[in-house]
C-alpha cells in the first residue's frame, strides 16, 4: 500500500462496512491458500480458527459466507456448512464428497 485509501477519508468513513470489506478480502485469500495448499488430511477449512485468527469481536454472518459459497460455485466448486456452522467443506461440484463430510450438514 503506498497510501492510504480514500475510504478512510473522515466524510466516508463507515467502520461497519470497511469491517465487512476487510472480513471478505481475508476470508477470500485464506480460502484460496486453503485449495491451493491444503494438505491430504485437511477436509474442510475452519470457520473459528479464521475467526480467532483475525481476532473477530462478531462471528461471522451467513450473509458474508453466502457470498463466498457463490463466487465459489461460479468457480465450479460446491461448499456446505458443518459442525453446527463452524466450518465449511468445500469440494468440486459433480466430484465425490470429502471423507468427513457429514450427512446432516445444511446446504448453504
Amino acid at each position: 500500500m503506498n497510501s492510504f485509501p480514500d475510504k478512510i477519508n473522515t466524510s466516508n468513513f463507515n467502520k461497519n462496512t470497511l469491517t465487512e470489506e476487510r472480513v471478505l478480502f481475508y476470508l477470500r485469500r485464506d480460502i484460496y491458500d486453503f485449495l491451493i495448499f491444503r494438505k491430504n488430511n485437511e477436509q474442510y477449512f475452519d470457520l473459528g480458527q479464521f475467526s480467532r485468527k483475525y481476532e473477530l469481536t462478531t462471528p461471522l454472518t451467513p450473509t458474508t459466507v453466502d457470498k463466498i459459497v457463490h463466487e465459489l460455485k461460479e468457480l465450479g466448486w460446491n461448499a456446505k456448512y458443518s459442525f453446527g456452522n463452524t466450518v465449511l467443506f468445500i469440494y468440486e461440484l459433480g466430484g465425490s464428497r470429502p471423507l468427513a463430510y457429514i450427512s446432516d450438514s445444511a446446504d448453504i
